[in-house]
């Protein structure tokens, strides 16, 4: 069952979407609250990845 919010999006896309964002910002704090635990990799290391230019 797909969960749509009021913009008729799934609520897992808009989560993917602020995760983007967030990433792209550089923010761990965003991205460390949208995390789910267990998933990978890390919010470090995304950002590690990141830094590194991968």
């Amino acid at each position: 069952m797909h969960v749509k919010g009021r913009t008729g999006k799934d609520r897992r896309l808009v989560a993917a979407e602020h995760m983007l964002e967030a990433i792209t910002e550089g923010k761990k704090r965003k991205m460390e609250d949208i995390y789910v635990e267990g998933a990978v990799p890390s919010p470090d290391d995304i950002l590690k990845l990141k830094k590194n230019g991968a």
